[in-house]
């Protein structure tokens, strides 16, 4: 939350300068602080998000990935974790709060524990226990729960 100068908490000022200059060819964002910490790293997450990029973390590295490359998350012990073509990442969110985030940009819930990006299924196969399988645009299959199914053949009809 953004404050104005006069009435924000100590430590929660922020001044905002937006800049109009016809010659750009491109916008910039630059960002003056004291310290990167963890709320300015909020701050670069919410703006990369806004042009389609996620913040991951891989081995210790935060990468900005594009929405429209995820396959799917996962959520394993708390974890959650977004899986890519070629690599896995680590998200430092949520579970229920990634779905809610990603739902309008195309991913949905498949079972208790995956909510994939349906632009990447390409084949949706009957398996055994009223479930599932799912196969993904990397020729990956995850399962379907028979919970989630009815709505997920909803969306794509």
């Amino acid at each position: 939350m953004l404050y104005c100068k006069e009435n924000a908490p100590e430590g929660q000022r922020m001044k905002i300068d937006v800049i109009t200059d016809e010659s750009r060819t491109e916008p910039g964002i630059y960002i003056h602080c004291k310290k990167r910490d963890q709320r300015i790293e909020k701050i670069i997450t919410a703006i990369y998000a806004a042009d389609g990029n996620i913040a991951l973390k891989q081995d210790g590295m935060v990468h900005m990935v594009g929405r429209d490359e995820i396959l799917y998350f996962e959520t394993v012990d708390r974890r959650v974790f977004a899986y890519t073509a070629q690599s896995v990442y680590e998200m430092q969110v949520r579970f229920k709060g990634m779905e809610d985030a990603m739902r309008e940009f195309g991913f949905f819930r498949l079972s208790k524990t995956i909510v994939a990006n349906l632009l990447h299924i390409k084949a949706i196969v009957p398996n055994l226990n009223r479930k599932f399988l799912i196969s993904l645009s990397n020729h990956e299959n995850i399962v379907l729960s028979i919970t989630y199914s009815a709505h997920i053949f909803m969306l794509l009809e």
